[in-house]
């Protein structure tokens, strides 16, 4: 079993400021935001979820829920709120591989491009490197424009192979702190 590092630190709820200096809070999941997850999701554009799970309609999402908020060394997911309204929610998971995790964003419809990608990105990376895994991938639809801005505002190295319609992603996570 995988030790988890300085979890408590990174468990407290951080404020962070957004493009258009709203306030805005980020914080693990925990078994009290199933409910909320589960709704945030069926909220998302019929775009927008075909964006992050491939289908427009997932069936899953009470499973999905149920995985984003157990507290584990394999699963780490947080939220953002904003004046106690959920507008995102981005995960990890960790691969066979132990230093590397599939990372996933989504953020409500009326939020994009206001940076909250972006922050909750930077500070899964964080609770990444402090649980030992060094680098972050993820298939991303070619189309999807906000999640390739999302890692390059990110300011971290990444690499990208193409197939056309999907981009495999590869961000290095060893810098940072």
């Amino acid at each position: 079993m995988m030790t988890i590092v300085d979890a408590e630190r990174l468990d407290r709820t951080h404020s962070v400021t957004l493009l258009d200096g709203t306030l805005v809070s980020l914080r693990r999941l925990d078994q009290h935001d199933a409910e909320a997850v589960i709704a945030f999701h069926r909220d998302l554009t019929d775009r927008e979820s075909y964006y992050r799970f491939f289908v427009v309609h997932p069936g899953f999402m009470r499973r999905l829920a149920s995985k984003l908020v157990e507290n584990s060394p394999i699963n780490y997911a947080i939220c953002a709120f904003e004046a106690g309204r959920l507008i995102g929610v981005a995960n990890y998971v960790r691969s066979n591989n132990p230093e590397v995790a599939d990372v996933a964003i989504a953020v409500a419809h009326k939020d994009h491009l206001r940076g909250v990608a972006t922050a909750m990105l930077r500070h899964l990376g964080k609770a990444a490197r402090s649980n030992g895994i060094r680098y972050f991938v993820a298939d991303i639809l070619a189309e999807n424009h906000a999640m390739l801005n999302a890692v390059r505002d990110a300011g971290w190295p990444y690499e990208r192979v193409s197939d056309n319609i999907l981009l495999h992603i590869r961000v290095d996570l060893k810098d940072i702190r």
